[in-house]
Order: structure tokens, then sequence, then C-alpha cells
């Protein structure tokens, strides 16, 4: 059973990205992935929730679990980890992945919506697996700017 560990806003509540992240979750078989999420906009434990949810918000300054990140990937082995969200926010997320021994693959799955974004953002996006964008617009900026 391969094991996914997904990273972005908690399928729970609703928010746009959560109902992305839901949908994609909800296609996969239940007897060939072991799922686990590192919610964003999660605040505490939900002990009913289908999934082991690991909320992500540490303080103001890291509502995404740049460091709870560390600890969940030094605990766990996955064969995968799924991360949703901004560009920007990509990039913060996949540098505190390489900065641990995780030795799986790294997706990340980016909306991308205007050009005018800071270069720096795609920097660690040469390290990640496979970037997916939601069209051929974010596609095209995102290979012109990493």
């Amino acid at each position: 059973m391969k094991r996914i560990l997904f990273w972005g806003d908690t399928p729970v509540i609703s928010t746009g990205f959560a109902n992305v992240l839901r949908s994609i979750i909800q296609y996969l078989p239940e007897n060939k992935y072991d799922i686990e999420i590192l919610g964003i906009n999660q605040f505490e434990d939900i002990p009913e929730a289908k999934y082991k949810i690991y909320p992500a918000y540490v303080s103001e300054k890291d509502q995404v679990g740049l460091v709870k990140i560390k600890d969940i990937i030094s605990a766990n082995q996955y064969d995968l980890i799924f991360m949703l969200n901004d560009a920007w926010a990509i990039d913060l997320m996949t540098k505190a992945v390489r900065e641990t021994e995780y030795a799986g693959k790294l997706v990340a799955y980016v909306p991308i919506d205007a050009e005018d974004h800071d270069p720096e953002w795609y920097h660690s996006f040469n390290s990640i697996d496979a970037v997916v964008a939601y069209n051929t617009f974010g596609k095209t900026v995102i290979d012109r700017k990493s």
C-alpha cells in the first residue's frame, strides 16, 4: 500500500483549496493508498475524520506547518508528498521538505492566475518531482519562471 501525505487546506473545511484536495482524495482507492493530511487552516485534531489529519498551524509565523512537516517526515515514511497551495507557499513548503531526509516523490499542484509573480517563488520548483498547473496558462508561467 502506498503512503501519501497530502499537504494543503484540510478537506473537512470549506475553502477552494480544501474542495480541490477533497475532490482528488475521494477518487483514490482506499485499498491501495494509506492517506494522511497535514491540514492547513486546521487548528486542532479531528478524531472523527476519515484520515489522520495533523493540524498545520504552529503560530502566526508558521500557519502552513513548515516546522511540523519536519517532525511528521521524521516519524513517518511516505512514498509521496502532495502539496496544494499558491506558488509562494509551495516554494516555502518545498524548502522545508528538502531540509529533511525525505526520499520519496514530491508533487505540487499550483494555481497560477497571473504572470507578475516574484521569480524567487519558483526557484525550488526544480527540486519537485512533478509540478501540475490548473491550466495551460499556469503551465506556461511556471515553465518560464522555474
